[in-house]
């Protein structure tokens, strides 16, 4: 089984609509990008923004402590 359909598999598990909610975001995006330039909201804008300073500040976490607070919330859910 390839990553799309071990992926398909797994979201098809998912009932939280929330989640899916999210998924649905992440792959629209996805699709939408052409090229390199992509569209931002004023909200996005501020969000990557606050990510730049919390960068510049050290204000960050490795892949591992993200993924972990990930898991975390989900199951808090």
């Amino acid at each position: 089984m390839n990553t799309k359909e071990k992926l398909i598999d797994k979201i098809s598990h998912i009932n939280d609509e929330s989640i899916l909610e999210e998924i649905m975001e992440i792959v629209e995006l996805e699709l939408e990008m052409t090229g390199d330039e992509v569209q931002l909201t004023g909200e996005q804008k501020s969000f990557v923004d606050q990510g730049i300073k919390d960068l510049e500040s050290g204000n960050i976490l490795t892949d591992q402590e993200a993924k972990k607070m990930t898991k975390e919330w989900l199951k808090k859910r």
